[in-house]
């Protein structure tokens, strides 16, 4: 695994925990997301590392929290839906 790969995934638990705190606490996610995104800024200005590739893992993970519920709101909709008919 190349190191660009590995930097990936080690940021995508980042971008979860923050979809998570979208949940459950919006001005706690706001700080964190908010903090990760100046401090990559920085320390690409400083040691010039591409943090671009810190952020893309982020991304991804945030992507994969906001699908997980998304699809957890649909099961809840389709639940509530057959809870109804009984």
């Amino acid at each position: 695994m190349t190191k660009r790969w590995w930097r990936t995934f080690q940021h995508i638990p980042h971008g979860l925990l923050v979809g998570a705190l979208a949940i459950l606490n919006s001005p706690l996610m706001w700080a964190f997301l908010v903090g990760f995104l100046v401090y990559e800024v920085i320390e690409d200005w400083r040691i010039a590392d591409h943090s671009y590739i810190d952020i893309q893992g982020f991304l991804i993970g945030l992507a994969v929290a906001a699908i997980f519920y998304i699809g957890y709101r649909i099961w809840r909709w389709w639940r509530r839906d057959d809870d109804s008919i009984r």
